[in-house]
């Protein structure tokens, strides 16, 4: 397992990094925390967390209105 810096996982997931920084800090998606500031990630994990993203929002779409 190779894991990636926070830029690569922003530039592979098209993400600006504020944004990815909030997505880690309220654990919403996958990384690794190594000491008090640094975090990686698996690229691979990241691609399954795109795909159940997709999913959640294509249902989220789909449901009736209230």
């Amino acid at each position: 397992m190779q894991l990636i810096t926070a830029k690569q996982a922003s530039k592979m997931l098209g993400l600006r990094l504020p944004r990815l920084y909030e997505l880690t800090r309220t654990k919403r998606i996958p990384f690794v925390r190594f000491g008090i500031k640094q975090i990686r990630f698996d690229p691979e994990l990241l691609e399954v967390w795109v795909k159940q993203e997709a999913v959640l929002n294509a249902s989220l779409a789909k449901s009736p209105k209230v």
